[in-house]
């Protein structure tokens, strides 16, 4: 595993750490479902509502992902979206973020320049991670080994579309 790779996922560990912290006080739950409304556009706190689960239907994903997909679920703590293979052996999942939280292109991935500003893509956890700046915001896709790296990078074109005309 790469040093970029660890750092990425030690960076992941702690803001997921962090967020959990958070929301255990008053005040932190109040930032984390602002943080939550921002990312998403979500009108309310509810996540079960979150707008990105709406972008796509499972039908639509399943043909990125190449496998039966269960309905959408709330996922990565309200910034993302994420559809379970019917079977259980993968996922593949669309995540909003802040632009600022967009990690650099990893030396084992490769720069996508006809899909926007810092788009990558890369080997991830026996899948792929897509992703692109857009708006003021990082668009990432992830998807499982069932899955390649040109219907990746299709997801993310499609999402980054979707994403910017809602």
């Amino acid at each position: 595993m790469s040093d970029v790779s660890m750092s990425l996922k030690a960076i992941a560990l702690l803001m997921t750490i962090s967020l959990g912290s958070a929301c255990n006080s008053s005040e932190g739950t109040k930032n984390a479902q602002q943080v939550h409304r921002e990312l998403t556009g979500a009108t309310s706190d509810d996540r079960s509502t979150n707008p990105l689960c709406s972008i796509f239907t499972s039908a639509e994903v399943a043909a990125f992902e190449n496998a039966s997909l269960k309905d959408a679920t709330d996922a990565a703590a309200g910034t993302g979206c994420q559809w379970v293979h019917r079977q259980g052996q993968g996922s593949a999942m669309l995540q909003v973020v802040r632009s600022d939280d967009q990690p650099e292109r990893p030396p084992s991935g490769r720069d996508l320049p006809d899909i926007g500003t810092q788009a990558f893509i890369e080997p991830y956890m026996g899948g792929w991670h897509a992703a692109a700046i857009a708006k003021d915001k990082s668009v990432n896709v992830m998807t499982s080994a069932s899955s390649n790296q040109e219907k990746t990078i299709a997801f993310l074109k499609e999402a980054v579309s979707r994403y910017t005309k809602r």
